[in-house]
Order: C-alpha cells, then structure tokens, then sequence
C-alpha cells in the first residue's frame, strides 16, 4: 500500500482498518529518532528551523548581518565601546527575526511529508486551526490525546511536530489551536476552557476510543492543560503530562497603555486570576510534570511546587521527571527524553483507564 498524507476529514476514517504503523525509536544517541527501514530523522526541527536563538549581545546571530558587518558588531562588542555605540549599530544593522528564528518554525508541506515517512495520517478536525494525527491502522483501538499549543501558536508547527510522532507510536493526537488562528482570539487573554474540553468530547463519540482521552501540552499548553484537568476533575480526560509548565494560572495579554493584565483563560465566561495556584489536587487522573533545572523562561520550580502542593493535598499520582540543566527550549537530548517520558506514560495509564 502507498503511502499517503491526504487531508481526509476525520469522521470518515474514524474506526477504519488500516497498515500498521512502523516503530518509532529514541533510543539514538542524543535522543535522535530512528524510524525502522528509514532514514535517521533528528528530533526537534533543525537547521533553518531553530527552536530558539537568543538574541543578544552575547549572541548577536539572530542579526541578519553579512560577515563584514557581523564582524564589525563583534569587534565592537569586545573592544567594550558605549553602549550607545553598540545601539546605533544594531539599529543600523538589525532587522527584526522573524518566527522561524525563535520558535522553529514547520511548514505544512514538512508535516505532512514528515507525516508520510511515520506513516501517519492527517485528518481534519472541527475546531478552527486544529488537526487531527492518527496511525494508518486507524483509530479503532487506540487511545487518544488532545495536545495544546505553546504560545508560539499553531503557526510554529512545533506540536504539530510532535504529535505526528506521538503518532507514529500508536496513538490518535488532536492538536488544537486556542488562539491566533481565524475565529479565535487574536491574542491570549480570556481563553475558554470549554474549547478544550469539547475537544476532547468530540474525541470520546468519534467512532471507538479505549477509555477516557488523555491530555498534553508544553510550556503555554502546559499551564492550560493542568488548568483544565484542574477544573474538568476527570469528567472528561483520565491522565495529563506537561512540559515546563507554570504553578499559578498565568496572566494573559497586557493591552497597549494598560498596567494591568487580563486572564489567560476564562469557566464559565468568568477569567481566572493570573497568579492563583492552579488546583490541580482535583484532578484524580496520573499526571506527569517533565521540566528542566536550567528553565529560563517558567522556572523548574513551578514544577516542584506543583508537586509538593499536590502531595500535600492527598494526591500521591503526580511525578516529575527533572531534565538536569535543560532549559525551556528543546535540544536534542532534551527533546528524547521528553519525548520518551511521555510516550511511556501514555501508554502505561491508558492501560488503566
């Protein structure tokens, strides 16, 4: 059977019998993947597509300069002119990075040739800006997820990225868009929990699933998804894991000429406020926290605390897997184990529920 990666709508092949699916490995050195009888793929978008450069003075690389100009900046640099000095030329020099150059961005046209070499199969969802990854053997006796989005967005692609290959090992992967995507809020800020329960609503009638649908997000998404399963209280989704997630709801966008914040995310059309401690002792599901010391964006101890507190409270199912020295944005090392961890979670809770 040929390959394909199609855009079907996904009520047609819900429940359908397909191939199987050939085995994802990460066990490769620097927690690259090695997909059986094809060639090595690297784990996080590489190359031009650069999780995160940061730009400073330290690292001006994000500077789109030729080699004369960038080497002016550094010289410059190191001879430790004023800092007027160094302004003027970055303003004279510098033209703003574009997405790509901090979040890595991945073009449709890769995901759905990266789709076709897991031998996954794209199929559209009924949520503005989501789609829906799924084995070519179907869904029929697979268990699902519903993955949210950093705040880089749906156009990063980076879920996306890695829900094909969440994909690729036996599991049904929504990713939905809760912002930036037409008919959606332009920015974070008042962001209904609802969506994403309904997202995972429509998973449980589609066609055959094993048990409740499970939930999963990074960074942004993180935060939300254990604001969700915090509120939804197992109604809906049996089991979380989160990448670098916040312990408090976060505060959303900071409209121009405002001090103060909106809420990130709104129940029952009321915000949640920014810095309250997400309650997620009310989730009763497993929940695995993944989240690197060296973080510099959401500190490793929102994680602990979000450990603690829980325990604290009587909830003994919440582990935290520790990336020691890890920051917010991805390696390769970082990307496998995190990879690895989740996958291994999935599949030994979806067992139980």
């Amino acid at each position: 059977m040929a390959k394909r990666t199609d855009t079907f709508a996904a009520d047609s092949l819900l429940g359908t019998s397909r191939s199987n699916i050939e085995v994802l490995d990460f066990s490769g050195a620097g927690g690259q993947a090695v997909v059986q009888d094809q060639p090595t793929v690297a784990g996080p978008p590489s190359t031009t597509n650069t999780l995160h450069i940061k730009c400073s003075l330290l690292n001006p690389s994000c500077l789109n300069l030729g080699g004369a100009a960038m080497e002016k900046f550094r010289t410059i640099r190191n001879s430790a002119l004023s800092a007027a000095a160094i302004v003027v030329i970055a303003l004279l020099c510098y033209s703003p990075p574009s997405v790509a150059t901090h979040y890595g961005v991945v073009t449709a046209a890769e995901l759905k040739t990266l789709a076709k070499d897991q031998n996954v199969v794209i199929l559209t969802a009924p949520f503005r800006g989501a789609s829906l990854y799924i084995p070519k053997d179907g869904l029929s006796k697979h268990s699902r997820i519903v993955a949210l989005e950093g705040s880089a967005g749906a156009s990063s692609g980076f879920t996306d990225y890695f829900a094909i290959f969440v994909a690729a090992r036996g599991f049904a992967v929504l990713v939905l868009d809760y912002y930036h995507a037409p008919g959606l809020p332009a920015n974070i800020e008042n962001i209904p929990v609802e969506l994403v329960w309904n997202g995972g609503k429509w998973l449980t009638r589609s066609g055959h699933i094993r048990g409740k649908p499970m939930l999963m997000g990074s960074s942004f998404g993180a935060a939300f998804s254990l604001t969700v399963g915090g509120l939804d209280r197992g109604r809906i989704f049996s089991v979380i894991a989160a990448y670098a997630p916040l312990a408090t709801y976060p505060q959303g966008h900071i409209p121009p000429f405002s001090f103060s914040a909106k809420p990130a995310f709104t129940f029952n059309k009321v915000g949640l406020p920014p810095n309250t401690p997400i309650p997620l002792r009310q989730f009763p599901g497993p929940v695995l926290l993944v989240h690197g010391t060296r973080d510099e964006i959401w500190a490793y101890s929102n994680s602990t605390r979000l450990v603690s507190g829980a325990k604290a409270r009587g909830k003994k199912n919440i582990t935290l897997k520790t990336l020691t020295n890890a920051t917010h944005f991805f390696d390769e090392t970082s990307w496998g184990s995190t990879f690895n961890a989740m996958v291994a979670f999935f599949k030994k809770t979806s067992r139980n529920f």
